[in-house]
């Protein structure tokens, strides 16, 4: 199988939309990831020695390399019974359910830049070439 087309399989597999009008836009399962741009930054605040900036296209390495420790931080926190972002949501529910889309997410654009890596593609250059 060609590369692009691998691409474009893996991409419609895990419902990964990527967009580019003006600005990159990047959809995961329907939700735009930019719009999480502050939990992340929230998040890599607490855990990490420096902040994530949200997903701008030269963030989603730092992402990729701090995988595990992000994770395992959403892994902890979904188990607790006050959430860290529950003060700007009206409910628990609402809270976790951010939480869960936020971890779904980096799991994706981790499994993005691996697929990328195995095709021997800088995963900047498939996101800016692709449509």
């Amino acid at each position: 199988m060609n590369t692009v087309k691998e691409l474009k399989t893996f991409l419609e597999k895990n419902k990964i939309t990527l967009e580019r009008e003006g600005s990159i836009c990047i959809t995961i399962d329907g939700l735009q990831i930019k719009e999480f741009g502050q939990l992340l930054r929230n998040l890599s605040k607490d855990i990490l020695d420096s902040e994530i900036d949200g997903f701008h296209i030269d963030e989603l390495g730092k992402i990729y390399d701090n995988k595990d420790v992000l994770l395992k931080a959403l892994d902890g926190e979904l188990k607790k019974d006050t959430l860290f972002n529950k003060d700007f949501l009206k409910s628990r529910n609402l809270a976790k359910k951010e939480l869960e889309n936020l971890k779904n997410i980096i799991e994706k654009i981790c499994a993005f830049i691996e697929k990328c890596r195995e095709l021997k593609l800088d995963y900047k250059d498939a996101i800016i070439a692709y449509n």
